[in-house]
């Protein structure tokens, strides 16, 4: 059997795709795989500091168009994606499924080297690279005094903001540093769930095929974590219920722990206050659909729709 898998040209991207060709390859003996890798609108970072990302797509659109056009026409049979670059309502071309463990999921402060190695000794003013409202908005709470520079692009590229000055700290998900075996080399401080919840999908790899494609469908089953997918499922369900987008100050995070998930959210004011709907719930894992929609209803009962900026009627 042969499959060709597609990955946006980062170094992230492809050792991400690599992992999972790896895992592919030992579990099947009679499949080969080969990688391809395609460049998205999003690892061009052609846009200029200050300028809005067009919204055709959607800012996470820009990093995985091109990979679906590739599935379309058949040029690939699977792409792999950070689950958290992707649209929580998903093509419905395609099927989306998580696979393997979930990695660190939270964020973290990467510093120059002899940089302040806590949060509280980092230097007044200090400047942070990030273009994730959520982000900046949860930073802002614990150091108010902390200045923002709008920085895009890729984990390479952003390091290399970093290491040039540009910035003097930037947040990547731990997870990436991870995977690229930078965990040990950079100094970085690191966020707990109560200072920064993370992104929706964060530290998950997502594996897209076409819906009629059996084969490939069948071949990623097999790789399918289900407490990852019970994360997923609470998630998403949240997401979609308060109707989120990829620009919204929302952080949602999922556990599973002996049958029993736990939902934890924070949204934040769009407009920068420091005002914030913080909510958790727990139930048996069978019910993360519900949890998640239970607690999007409660966070929209709580002002949730004013506070992110979002108009009701547009709510999934």
């Amino acid at each position: 059997m042969y499959k060709v898998l597609g990955t946006r040209r980062s170094l992230l991207a492809t050792t991400q795709t690599e992992l999972v060709r790896n895992v592919l390859c030992n579990r099947w003996s009679n499949l080969t795989c080969e990688v391809v890798t395609i460049v998205t609108s999003g690892d061009e970072d052609r846009f200029k500091p200050g300028q809005p990302v067009p919204l055709v797509a959607g800012v996470k659109g820009l990093f995985t168009a091109e990979l679906e056009e590739a599935l379309s026409i058949g040029r690939i049979d699977l792409a792999v994606h950070c689950l958290k670059d992707m649209p929580a309502a998903c093509n419905s071309n395609f099927v989306v499924v998580p696979v393997l463990e979930r990695d660190w999921p939270f964020d973290v402060l990467i510093t120059r080297p002899r940089s302040s190695p806590s949060l509280e000794e980092l230097p007044f003013g200090t400047v942070v690279g990030t273009t994730s409202l959520r982000r900046i908005t949860q930073l802002r709470a614990l150091r108010p005094d902390f200045k923002f520079l709008e920085t895009r692009g890729n984990v390479d590229t952003r390091l290399r903001k970093l290491d040039s000055g540009e910035v003097d700290a930037i947040i990547l998900a731990e997870a990436g540093l991870r995977r690229l075996g930078l965990a040990d080399d950079r100094p970085f401080i690191r966020f707990s769930l109560s200072e920064m919840v993370p992104a929706p999908g964060q530290g998950i790899l997502a594996a897209q095929c076409r819906v009629d494609d059996v084969d490939t469908q069948s071949l990623i089953s097999g790789l399918v974590d289900n407490c990852v997918a019970s994360a997923v499922v609470a998630e998403q369900a949240f997401i979609i219920g308060i109707g989120a987008t990829c620009q919204t100050p929302v952080g949602a995070y999922a556990e599973v722990s002996n049958g029993i998930i736990t939902l934890t959210i924070r949204c934040s004011a769009a407009d920068g206050s420091d005002k914030t709907i913080d909510l958790c719930q727990s139930g048996p894992q069978a019910d993360s659909a519900s949890i998640g929609a239970s607690l999007a209803k409660e966070a929209i009962a709580a002002g949730a729709i004013q506070l992110l900026g979002l108009e009701y009627s547009k709510r999934c």
